[in-house]
Order: structure tokens, then C-alpha cells, then sequence
């Protein structure tokens, strides 16, 4: 990789731009609290058990009325609060606290896996949630491939995320005096969140091409920060598109069902475009969801050009790309009429070295039934080595889903096994779970979270002390004050 570096197995390319923003914000903070401003933007903080804390007790109710949003905080926090919090000598320490602890994270060395550094597995997932501040995720989908990232970063592995910035987001409900329900959207505004959109060697926004409608639609790359872990995000709010492409990366499952495929062209075909564009070649492609099913397709287009048959570009793509597939019912897996799929990808089929009706094909479960629709999550098993559900049933019941596209086999012999899904413990422990934890577990319990004598002993907390604890929790979760400050 020329243009990207690789500096203990963390992913350089963009780190100036997000490098360039905190110093930004570290100009406009108190130089005491600047090692703050370094923080802010990566999303380390969010699991730290101190990282949360220590912007609250800033100013509290700044930290709430910010979204909790570490960047839009320190840009709006009053200048009284912050400098209060800078002659504050503990807090400044455990800034610079947090600061080191960042560092430290970055600076260990990589998992030795067999995954090399330089080529690291590519995420792609439609969604990800990350944190309430970055809002591009609506559910466990999103939640799911969050707590990939930070457990990949935990785990010091290759890894870099793909997805798209959604200029509004999930929709918002309000229910009024009638019980209906009405959804509202609003600009999440990712220019005062921990993100910065990477720039090029002359210091432009790095743009790429990518063919929807037949049309040439352009995206710019957001770099987001999660542990040693990059998260490269497209956004199609350019200047030089046209409303109707800009509305691409509007909104998260926009129901319009063109916009949808051109979001999942966007996402699959201009993921790997970025990556390409990045200097980032992944050992392994996965895609979360059938979402991102054209990428392989894009990857077929470059053998293709090479002078590699259609066929034999699609053997070789399947050997770099694994699939996990989440929703059981037949309702979950979308599909599209032919002229629908053929118009949003009609650039993609022509650079393919087969026709529409190939194309087609592929995104059906009986290839020759001209009549039946397209769809993403068999166009993802058919392009993918490898395909899983994300349980043991699931397994079981992904393998009689689709037991049709693997003719002659029964269930038992449908090549889809599981990977039950888990969750990213740091981050759905509270600040007083782990405070209790540490007094009663010591330390280690983070590091060796399935080690069974540490957890033995559980039995030694008192029954009022993790009454206390569950009690302090509720009130927080109620927004109140809460009572048992001195406890903490």
C-alpha cells in the first residue's frame, strides 16, 4: 500500500484529515483540556468506563443537550464550564488520563491471526451503531456491526468498516393526541461529529464515481475513528449531483424502491471504489446483510477488464467474500422487479461481460425463471465462499429458507452454518457496574470476561451494595438526579 500506511497494524489514510479536525477543536478548548479534543474524536471514549463521565462532569447538562456528542459539546460548551473544568486538577488528569489510554490502544501491536495489516477484512454493513452521537444505524442490525468494530479493536484485528453517511438518518416518531404515529427527519450534521471527510494530496474532498440509473453519481469518504478500527463512510450530498442523487445517502431504508437499490449500489459497488481509491486492497470482503450485495459485482468488473471470463471472475470473487445473513422470514429478504434492478444497475451489467438476463441470474433462486424477482440476499449467497445465519437455529432455519438454491441437497446438507451472534461487553457494562466490578472482580475481569473463577466471584458483593448499584443505574436511566452521588 503506497498511499496508505499502515502504523501498528492501524489503517493511516484519512488520519490527518480526523488529526486535523481535533486540532481544530483543540484551539477553541482551554490548552489544558486539549487532550480532550484528541479524544473526541474517536470513539473510544464510548467504552471507556471514564470516557462518558469525564465529559459530563464538564457540564452536565451541556453533555446532555449536546446529544452526547464529545465534538458539538466542546464547540458549544460555555467558555465559564470549561474553564472551571481546566483548574479542575483531577479532571484534567483523568483527561490526559483518557488521552493515554487511547494512545496506549493504538499503539499495541497487531493480533498475530494470519491477517496481514496491510490487507485488512473489509465490514460492509448497511448500518452501524456506534453511538447515539453518530446516528446511521435504526437497530440490532446496526448495533450488531458497532460492536464488531469495537470488539475488533479490543482484539487489535485487521479490520476496517464500510457503510454510508446518512445526511438525516433513521426517522424520528412522534405519536399525537390520536395515537398515530408521525415520523420526522432532520440533518445529522456529521461536520460536528467525530468524523472528518478525507481529503485527497491537494487537499480536495477524495471523490468517487459511482454508475446509477446510468448515471455518474459522486461520494465523498468519511473517516470515523472506533479504536484502531477506520470506518469509511459514503456520502453523495455533492454539489455536482443532482437532488435525485443526492437524496441516495438521505435517508437510512428509504422506502422509495429505487433509491433503495441505488443506496445498495452506492454501498456495495462504491465501497469497493473507495477502498480501491483509499489504497486499502481487504484480504476478505464480508457482507452484513444482503445490503451490500453488488459489491462483489464490482469486484467481478475489474477481473472482467483484465480479460478474465464473466464465469471464471465470479469463482474468483467468491473466494475472497463471506456473507452473514440475518432475517428468517421471506418477508426480511427484499426483492425488486427485473426492470427495477436493471435500471439502477444497468451501467454495472454492461461492464460485466454478460447481459441483464446474466446479471439476473445470479439474484434469483431458480436462475432460468425469467417471472421470479431478483434479490439481494440470494445474489449475496451466490457471490459469497462462505454463508452463515447468527445462531444455532438460525443456522436451521437460513438452510431451509434457501435449501432451493442448492439443488439436489437436503437441508442438512445446504452449506450454511451459524455464528452466534455476542455483543461488545465494554460497551453494555455501565460506569457503576464497572466500578463495582473493580472493587470486588479486580481489573482482570476485562481482560478474561469469560474466565469462570474470576466471575465465582460474583457471590462476594454484598446483596445491598448491587441493590445500590442497580438503584443508581434505574435513576440515571430516568434522567433524574441521583441520589447516590457520594457512592461513586
Amino acid at each position: 500500500m503506497d498511499r496508505t500506511q499502515v502504523r501498528k497494524g492501524v489503517i493511516q489514510v484519512g488520519k490527518q484529515d480526523i488529526r486535523r479536525e481535533a486540532q481544530e477543536l483543540a484551539r477553541h478548548i482551554p490548552a489544558r483540556l486539549a487532550s480532550l479534543a484528541q479524544v473526541a474524536y474517536n470513539y473510544f471514549w464510548a467504552w471507556h468506563p471514564d470516557g462518558q463521565q469525564v465529559f459530563r462532569d464538564i457540564d452536565e447538562h451541556g453533555w446532555t443537550y449536546s446529544g452526547r456528542n464529545p465534538v458539538r459539546f466542546l464547540w458549544r460548551a460555555s467558555q465559564s464550564a470549561l474553564e472551571r473544568a481546566a483548574s479542575d486538577r483531577k479532571l484534567v488528569a483523568r483527561a490526559e488520563a483518557l488521552r493515554d489510554a487511547l494512545e496506549d490502544e493504538l499503539n499495541r501491536d497487531p493480533s498475530d491471526d494470519g491477517i496481514p495489516p496491510e490487507n485488512p477484512v473489509a465490514f460492509f454493513c448497511a448500518e452501524f451503531g456506534l453511538h447515539r452521537s453518530m446516528p446511521v444505524y435504526s437497530g440490532g442490525l446496526g448495533v450488531l456491526a458497532g460492536d464488531i468494530l469495537k470488539e475488533a479493536s479490543d482484539r487489535a484485528l485487521p479490520l476496517v468498516g464500510v457503510g454510508l453517511m446518512y445526511q438525516r438518518g433513521f426517522f424520528h416518531q412522534r405519536i399525537d393526541a390520536s395515537g398515530y404515529q408521525h415520523e420526522y427527519w432532520y440533518a445529522t450534521g456529521p461536520d460536528r461529529r467525530p468524523t472528518a471527510k478525507i481529503t485527497d494530496e491537494e487537499g480536495e474532498p477524495l471523490c468517487v464515481t459511482v454508475p446509477v440509473w446510468g448515471e455518474n453519481v459522486k461520494a465523498h469518504v468519511w473517516r470515523v475513528d472506533v479504536g484502531r478500527i477506520p470506518l469509511f463512510l459514503l456520502d453523495t450530498e455533492v454539489q455536482e449531483n443532482s437532488p435525485r442523487q443526492r437524496f441516495i445517502t438521505a435517508r437510512l431504508y428509504e422506502g422509495n424502491h429505487q433509491i433503495r437499490l441505488a443506496q445498495y449500489a452506492m454501498l456495495g459497488v462504491g465501497g469497493v471504489r473507495a477502498l480501491r481509491a483509499l489504497g486499502i486492497e481487504p484480504s476478505v470482503i464480508h457482507m452484513n446483510e444482503g445490503h451490500p450485495a453488488p459489491a462483489p459485482l464490482e469486484m467481478v468488473r475489474q477481473w472482467v477488464r483484465e480479460g478474465v471470463g464473466f464465469d471464471e471472475a465470479c469463482n474468483r470473487v467468491r473466494r475472497k467474500v463471506v456473507f452473514t445473513t440475518h432475517t428468517p422470514v421471506p418477508a426480511g429478504n427484499e426483492t425488486y422487479s427485473p426492470d427495477e434492478f436493471g435500471s439502477v444497475f444497468v451501467d454495472v451489467t454492461s461492464a460485466l461481460g454478460t447481459d441483464r438476463e446474466g446479471l439476473l441470474r445470479l439474484a434469483r433462486i431458480h436462475p432460468g425463471d425469467s417471472n421470479e424477482a431478483p434479490g439481494m440476499t440470494v445474489l449475496a449467497i451466490r457471490m459469497s465462499r462462505s454463508t452463515n445465519g447468527v445462531s444455532r437455529i438460525h443456522g436451521g432455519v437460513a438452510r431451509k429458507m434457501w435449501r432451493e438454491l442448492f439443488p439436489g441437497r437436503s437441508v442438512q446438507d445446504v452449506p450454511i452454518t451459524h455464528v452466534t451472534n455476542g455483543v461488545h461487553f465494554r460497551s453494555w457494562i455501565s460506569l457503576e457496574m464497572n466500578q463495582l466490578y473493580d472493587r470486588y472482580l479486580g481489573p482482570s475481569w476485562r481482560e478474561q470476561p469469560v474466565e469462570k473463577n474470576i466471575w465465582q466471584r460474583v457471590e462476594t458483593i454484598p446483596a445491598e451494595e448491587l441493590w445500590r448499584t442497580h438503584e443508581r443505574r434505574r435513576v440515571r436511566l430516568c434522567g433524574c438526579s441521583d441520589p447516590w452521588d457520594g457512592l461513586r
